[in-house]
Parts: C-alpha cells; structure tokens; sequence
C-alpha cells in the first residue's frame, strides 16, 4: 500500500481542481461541438452520453487494474498529465472533426439512425480518451488510503470532486468564457492540469509504496442495480427540473449554469456530509430506502412550490434588476434552495452504496469503480429517456411524478430487504405519504407556466416610470402583446412539450394570438407588430433583390415569412426548424400564414439551422433567418462570423442573405458587435427597422434601394395583398430605411467580432435582459449613417 506523509488535504485539493477542470473541459467541448454537430437535444445528449461513458469506462477500468494501482500518485500525475496534454490540442482537432462530420453528413443522407451513429463516432472521437482518463483517478486515489479509512474517503473524494465541478461551472460560464473565449479557457484550464500532475509528482516522491495484492469484487452482485435506477432518476431529475426552471429562469448561458451549479453543489454536499456519518452498525438497505424515499419527498416539495417561483421572482427584480451580478446571485440561491435538498440527497446515495461493502475493506476500491460506473450508466439512460421519452410523451410535471414513484419503488425495494429488527415503520411510513401526494397533488397552471416570467417580470410590477427609465416604452409594444397581460387575461389554444422546446399558443379575447417558446413570444398576429416584421423577412429580400428561384428561411415560428415568400411564386421554398412542435403550433396561425405548410413548394426541414447551412450541399438565391432572441442558449451559434460565412457559400453567386435581430432588451454595443461581424462576411449592408425589430440584408454587390422599383414590385397582386395586411405601402416602408454598411465605418474599432472561438454575444446578451433601448439604438444608427455620409 502507499503511505502519504503529508497532510490528507493536499490530496483533496489536487482532486477539488481536477473536478474543476473536468467541468470546464465538459462545458468547452459541447460548445465546440454544438458548432459542428448542431445544437439540438439529440447531438447535445449524444456529446453528454459520451463524455459520461468515458467516465465509467475509465472508473470500471481503473477499479480492476492492478497495474494501476501499484503506483497510486505517479498514475495519478500520468492521467492528469495525459488530460492536459490531449485537451490543450482539442481546439484545434475540431477542425478535423469539422473536416470529417461534413464529409459524413453528405454520405448518411437524410438517414437518422445512420446519423445518429456517425455523430456518436465523431465524438467518442473527439473525447473519449480523456473522459476516460479522468474517470480513472476516484479509484486510483482512493488506492492511497488504509484499507479501513477507504470507504470514507471516497465519499469525500466523490464530494470534494463534484465541489470542484460547481465551481468549474460558475467559473466557466460567467468568468472564463466570457472573458477568455474557448480556445484559451481550455489551454488555460490545461495548465491548471499540468499543475495537478507536479502537485501528484512532488507528493509521490514523498511517499513509501509497498505493493499490495488489489482485492477484486466477486463478479456482478444485484445491489448494482441500485445504483443504476439512483443514477437513472437523479439525471432524469436533473433534465426534468431544468425545463421546468428554464420556463421561469430563461435559457440563458448564466440561467443554466445557475441550474447545473446548484444540482452539483447538491451532490457535493450530500456525499461529502455522509461519507463520515453513517453508522457503522446501519443497515445499508434501511439506510438507502430512506434517501430514496426522501428523495421522492423532495420532488413533491419541487412540484408543490413551483408555482410559487414567479412570485418570488417578481420580488428578486424588484429589488436586484438594476444589478446584473445581484440579480444572478438571488436566482442562484432561489435555485439552490428549491433543488438542494433532492440533490443532497443524491449525493448521500454514493457513500450509501459503499455501505453495502463496509465488511469488506479490501474491496472498496474494486467497488468505488464498480458503483461509479453503474450509476453513470444509469445517468446516461436517464438523461437519455428524460429528454426523449418522457418530456414529449408525458410532460416535464408528469414525468416528475412518475421519476418520483420510482424513487418509492427502489424505496420499498430496499425496505423489504432490511433486516426485520433493523425495519423502522416510521420510514415506510415517509413512503406512504408520498404516494399520496405525488397521486394528488394538484397540477401545475399551464398559463403561468408559459408567461415568460424570465424576460417580462416587470409587467407584474407596479412601477412608476420616473423610477425605472428602461421601461419608459414598454417591450410589450415592440409586437410581444398588444397591451398588458396578465397569465389569467390568455387562453391556451395549444400546448406541447417537444424535445428542445416548450410551446404554447394563447388567445386574448380581441382575438390577438402568440407563439410562445419556452414562454416567450416568438411570434404574433398583432398586425403592426409582429405581423408586420414576418412579413418584412420574407418580403424585403425579394423586394430588394428582385426574382428567387429558391429560397432558405431559418425559423418556422407561426410561418407567415414563409408564407410571405410564396407570393413572389417562387418555386421553391425551403425552411429548416429546430422544434417539430412549432411546426404543430403554426397550424393555429394558417390564416396568416396561408397554409404556406401544405404547399407544393414549401418543404420543412427538423434539423439545426446551424448544421444544416453547414453541411447540407444545396445552394440558395436568399436566406433569410429569425431566430429567437441572442439572449436564448444556443441562439448565438446563428450570430457569428463563421455562421455567416457558412450561410454565404450556401448562396449563389448573386445571393442575398436578411438577418433578424432585435432591439429591445439588447445594449447598442452589442448591435454595434453584431453589424461589425455581419459586415466583415457581406461588405454590402442594406438595414431596415421597424419599431423595435431591425432586418439587415447583405451581400457581395451593392444594394441601392430605388423608390420606383420598389413600387413597381410591391404593386403585383398577390405581393400587394400580402403587405396591406400590415399596411405597408411604399412610402411607409422607406421611412423603415436606416442606412447601410457605411454605418459600421463609424463603430468603434477596439469592438470584437463574435466568433465561435470568442462568442461575446451570447455572454453579453442576457445583461441586458431588463433593457429597452430600441428607440434610442434606433436613432443612434440613423445618427452613425449620417455622420458616415458627412465624412
């Protein structure tokens, strides 16, 4: 055995940072692959599923090797050593991997099972090898411990690594990559790898080793099982309570860092509180039957007070929406007191399984493998059947009840098991309760569910506008609502939970309907709102441009943009949608849309705007993209410059390209950011803003707006209709004209351009969530133009 001659802490440290990096890797690596594999659940899931199997494999294997275990610290050095070294190239592998999914992507076709496949190679690919070298050290370090300390230990190694993944995620998602971008957070967090390593080494060189026969476990035992359906429920948990909070937090970058942080602060905690404080003397079944059942008490206590949180939201941005730091440091501790309990609990579920083997020391680093895979396995089909099963089946409330009911079944399991004089009535009686709670507690209100709370907490707020400036113009009239709503004031026409999305249809009673994605209104049929951009996206371009063969629209939404396009008869129309239950959702807008869905000429494409541009070998003589707001998750891949230069090799030689992007709840730096990137692919910018919505055209040729020629062809039948339901009219469209790319020459120099590698706009977006400016970055555009003009 080894024994270590320092303090016990150093060790903890060392693992506390390798938990660190581990997050950061994790976090870095899905954004450089939602770049190339999409950025929808599926390509998501697969990248998770991976990097979690790694971690299995490489804890299974680690728990059984002898050749590892020889050498604890020096092996411990070469896996951290190995993960620095492999990590710090991966920035620059992705363009392999780019080379190699795009060749793929025009091979498998349309074929989904074979697509699946070839995304899952590309990402074993891409970090299997090093998933598998971080699973490998729980059971290498637990190695270092005396046989009758290990146990313990490992529960507080389990816990001190999952700390480090808490701050790995709050590190990476509001310090790191905001301010480092991807390429130096990885080298950067590479380094803190290498310092690990020197750490083991200096450690090792100070310690005795003597080698000891590594005991093994005797084959599979049933009780793995438990901890397979734990780690099953806990990840089912943990995809299930992040749409829900999502639906009232956002789906910002910091919204789900927020969420992911408090899940494994959670873990962290329960398994490092309880890796010293189970009775030796406990029954393990006793003991594991009753966090199972607590488990299930928790989930109802998250069902009961969900409806609760917008009310305490309201108050957080009453009192912190003027301090973006104050205002994320409450929703963090709203968080955290809503999941922590659940998760705390799940962390006490792996010093529980270790439990099972205390009469068994010399097993337990054989065990410490054995469990860890196990429940990761279970992690990764819980994942997996949250997101694809049971959200689009049952609903993300349903699903909770039913995860619950099987946290009382495993409860039940384990009970009858216990030994009859260890049996506590007092524990089943936890059970019964909340059998019937999750059977009849009351469900939650749809109406509230879908407010959006996140984005527009400040209309159930009453103010006075001489306190809070940025609402002087409420964001409502930029095409949201028509007026003030209230959840009680909308009827539900439609509500379907998909697998990336929740969507939702209301009516108020002047008929105006909206198209709610995860709560917030995408679009509308407010006629100078939201009707009248739509149609401006499919319209302007051809108005602009003149004649289209074909034509690419990113973003469904209600379909009334492409509706738009089919005036101008042209042949064919193709719209590619992340959500298929937007596509349902458009059905409740046929009128306005025309029926754009069940045309020859339309054809609807359920994939990544993104990967799609990217790989998919058509060309096209437009594209026009509305995506939801920069501030959404994943949004801001459909915002940067390698975007844009995807989007222009995809159009013909004479192409257009219009861009949606809004004003409101957006800074005019970060407008000021989107121009410059936009420009530097289309030299030629043609910018239009209606109200609060801004369509900037580009392209490779000049684009001089002519008033007759844009009369002329606003004036053919079926175009003409089309715009009068907005009442557009020539004149009224050129007042919509703010400039073009002479604008950007007067935009500070010193701004970035937002790229993959350094995605400013999706980190800056989401601080000016409880902003309104548009008519002010209106006139500050209009004031560039000319100040371009004068010089």
């Amino acid at each position: 055995m080894t024994t270590v001659r320092f303090p016990k802490n150093l060790i903890f440290l060392l693992f506390f940072l390798s938990g660190f990096t581990g997050l950061v890797y994790e976090i870095a690596w899905s954004r450089i692959l939602s770049t190339i594999l999409g950025n929808t659940s599926l390509a998501i899931s697969i990248v998770v599923s991976i990097f979690l199997g790694g971690l299995a494999i490489g804890s299974f294997w680690s728990g059984r090797s002898q050749r590892l275990q020889r050498n604890p610290l020096y092996v411990y050095a070469a896996l951290e050593l190995f993960v620095a070294v492999y990590s710090a190239a991966t920035p620059w592998m992705s363009g392999w991997i780019e080379w190699l999914y795009s060749y793929g992507y025009a091979t498998v076709g349309e074929n989904f099972w074979v697509s699946v496949l070839l995304k899952a190679f590309i990402t074993s690919a891409f970090f299997m090898l090093p998933a598998v070298a971080m699973g490998a050290t729980l059971p290498v370090l637990v190695r270092l411990f005396n046989k009758e300390e290990r146990r313990k230990n490992a529960s507080l190694l389990y816990g001190v690594n999952t700390g480090g993944a808490v701050l790995g995620t709050l590190l990476s998602g509001y310090v790191l990559l905001p301010g480092l971008g991807i390429t130096r957070t990885i080298l950067t967090t590479a380094a803190i790898n290498v310092l690990i390593a020197l750490g083991a080494l200096f450690m090792a060189r100070k310690s005795e080793t003597t080698n000891e026969d590594l005991a093994h476990s005797a084959g599979f035992r049933p009780v793995y099982l438990l901890f397979f359906m734990t780690g099953f429920a806990t990840l089912c948990y943990e995809i299930l309570w992040t749409r829900a909070l999502a639906m009232f937090f956002g789906s910002s970058v910091y919204a789900f860092s927020s969420i992911l942080a408090a899940f494994l602060l959670g873990i962290a905690g329960g398994s490092s509180y309880y890796s010293k404080r189970i009775p030796e003397g406990a029954d393990p079944y006793q003991f594991f039957s009753l966090i199972q059942f607590r488990i299930s008490l928790a989930a109802i206590f998250f069902l009961g007070v969900f409806m609760g949180i917008p009310f305490l939201l309201i108050r957080l941005y009453s009192a912190f929406h003027l301090s973006f730091v104050l205002f994320q440091a409450a929703q963090f501790l709203l968080i955290g007191v809503i999941v922590f309990y659940a998760t705390f609990l799940s962390g006490a579920a792996f010093p529980a399984a270790l439990h099972f083997f205390r009469d068994r020391p010399e097993e337990i680093q054989s065990q410490v493998g054995n469990i860890y895979s196990y429940n990761t396995i279970g992690s990764i089909l819980g994942a997996i059947c949250a997101g694809f099963v049971l959200i689009p089946m049952i609903g993300v409330e349903r699903s909770i009840r039913l995860i619950g009911l099987v946290n009382l079944i495993l409860g039940i399991y384990c009970f009858r098991r216990t030994r009859p004089e260890h049996q506590d009535k007092k524990v089943l009686a936890i059970g019964g309760a909340c059998l019937v709670l999750l059977l009849f507690l009351p469900q939650w209100n749809q109406s509230i569910y879908n407010a959006g709370f996140y984005a527009f907490a400040y209309k159930y707020v009453p103010v006075q506008k001489s306190e809070i400036k940025t609402f002087e113009t409420p964001v409502l009239q930029a095409g949201l609502f028509a007026a003030p709503v209230s959840p009680e004031d909308l009827t539900l026409i439609y509500y379907g939970e998909g697998i990336t999305a929740t969507v939702a249809v209301t009516e108020q009673e002047n008929g105006i309907r909206s198209l709610l994605v995860n709560g917030k209104p995408d679009a509308s049929n407010v006629p100078t709102g939201d009707m009248r951009t739509q149609l401006l996206l499919g319209h302007l371009p051809v108005l602009i441009k003149g004649g289209a063969e074909s034509v690419l629209v990113i973003g469904l939404g209600s379909g009334v943009t492409s509706g738009a396009l089919a005036a101008h008869q042209i042949p064919r129309i193709d719209c590619v949608e992340i959500e298929g239950k937007v596509a349902e959702a458009s059905r409740f807008f046929e009128k306005e849309n025309l029926g754009i869905l069940k045309r020859k000429n339309f054809r609807l494409i359920l994939d990544d705007g993104r990967n799609f541009v990217q790989h998919d070998p058509g060309k096209y003589d437009i594209i026009t993209s509305e995506p939801s707001n920069l501030w959404m998750s994943g949004v801001a891949n459909l915002f940067t410059r390698e975007f844009f230069i995807a989007a222009k090799k995809k159009l013909k030689p004479d192409g257009m390209m219009c861009q949606w992007i809004h004003l409101y709840q957006i800074s005019l730096q970060d407008v000021a950011v989107f121009l410059k990137t936009y420009q530097s692919v289309f030299p030629s910018l043609s910018i239009w803003i209606d109200d609060s919505d801004m369509l900037v055209l580009g392209s490779d040729r000049p684009m001089p707006v002519d008033f007759s020629t844009l009369t002329r062809r606003m004036s053919e039948p079926g175009v003409s209709w089309s715009l009068s339901r907005s009442g557009l009219t020539p004149h009224l469209l050129m007042t919509k004209y703010a400039g073009n790319e002479a604008i950007v020459r007067v935009i500070r120099s010193d701004l970035p351009l937002n790229t993959d590698d350094f995605p400013v706009l999706e980190f800056s977006a989401p601080r000016s969530l409880f902003l309104n400016d548009s008519e002010s970055i209106a006139r500050s555009l209009v004031a560039f133009q000319h100040i371009a003009e004068a010089n």
